[in-house]
């Protein structure tokens, strides 16, 4: 599994990297304006009170165009991977792919997120278990193009049938990633290994997905 993520990672490298910097760009950008429009107020009393108001407004603003950027980008790498495999494509491709599957990939990452959050205010174990049960739905929602119900109903069908490989490698990636994490304790390099990770996580969700048994017959 490993071996063919990295190799699927490398193949698409620039691309995937470019894609994950897109939201952090975007974050940097508006808070250096963020920071110049409180510098301009500071320095006038009358301001204060208005700027303030529309600091928070401005705030608001940044954090959710970050999120709509981030799952854009995200819902994009994965269906890039999915249609081209190891052939690369371009950074515009999979930013219009991400526009193209934006609605329905957000439509099944809110729900399966909220069955999650039910099942953990009910009790923990329900929680984690919607969590791996439907883990596949987003991909195969952007793989097939089917509903959100059918996507989901596929996923737990799919990892039930998989369990011990999901398992031992959803378990290896989250290990993996907090060792070499830790590694980084500054916030550039934090940043930089931020972005391979989230490109190399993408693709190994490809990767697990695509050679899963018994794909085609659930």
């Amino acid at each position: 599994m490993y071996e063919g993520a990295w190799e699927l990672f490398t193949s698409n490298l620039r691309t995937l990297i470019t894609l994950a910097a897109i939201p952090s760009l975007l974050l940097l950008i508006n808070g250096l304006i963020g920071l110049g429009i409180f510098e301009v107020a500071g320095s006038e009393e009358s301001l204060k009170v208005g700027v303030g108001f529309a600091g928070v407004a401005f705030f608001i603003a940044t954090i959710v165009l970050v999120i709509v950027a981030s799952i854009l980008v995200e819902a994009g790498s994965i269906k890039g991977l999915l249609k081209n495999g190891s052939k690369e494509f371009s950074v515009k491709e999979g930013f219009d792919l991400g526009k193209k599957h934006f609605m329905a990939f957000l439509g099944v990452s809110l729900v399966v997120v909220l069955y999650v959050l039910f099942g953990l205010i009910l009790l923990i174990v329900p929680g984690v278990l919607f969590a791996i049960w439907y883990s596949l739905a987003p991909i195969i929602v952007l793989d097939k193009n089917i509903s959100t119900s059918d996507a989901m109903k596929q996923s737990k069908d799919l990892v039930r049938s998989n369990m011990g490989v999901l398992a031992k490698n959803y378990v290896v990636f989250v290990l993996i990633s907090v060792v070499l994490g830790s590694l980084f304790d500054d916030a550039f390099s934090s940043a930089i290994y931020n972005l391979f990770a989230s490109g190399f996580g993408a693709a190994l969700y490809v990767v697990i997905y695509k050679r899963l048994p018994l794909k085609d017959e659930n």
